[in-house]
């Protein structure tokens, strides 16, 4: 790590004295070994990023993105894995041996708020880590 010590890390992680927000994006950014994608990069998240959300129901979650979902031309929500409540068990929820209530890890689509969901995407924080190898 950059000149952070693990201390500092964990409060840019969980927003402790930092931020008025959790963000592993900061703490990535913070430590010099990732990247903070701002609204502007969203086109360069990956599969396995780190993403923290909030939604307006006054909860929030934070997961590894998996993908944008599109309404055909706009961003309208996004994909992610994590522990759930409830979700799906396969990356397709199309697949036939797809179970939709699988407490544990799980996939979740939501949709942002402007398109019928609860996620705010001003609260959406995505943080891109660098490859290991080029550290």
């Amino acid at each position: 790590m950059n000149s952070l010590d693990v201390g500092d890390f964990y409060q840019y992680w969980q927003g402790f004295g930092v931020t008025n927000y959790a963000s592993a994006a900061d703490a990535l950014e913070s430590a010099g070994i990732g990247t903070n994608l701002y609204e502007e990069d969203w086109d360069d998240a990956m599969t396995g990023d780190l993403l923290n959300l909030s939604r307006d129901t006054g909860t929030g979650h934070s997961v590894f993105f998996v993908d944008w979902v599109w309404d055909g031309v706009h961003r309208a929500g996004l994909r992610y894995y994590g522990c759930q409540g409830c979700g799906d068990s396969h990356p397709d929820s199309s697949d036939p041996g797809n179970t939709t209530c699988n407490s544990g890890p799980a996939y979740v689509t939501e949709y942002f708020s402007d398109f019928g969901g609860h996620v705010i995407p001003e609260w959406v924080f995505i943080g891109h880590p660098y490859d290991p190898g080029t550290l």
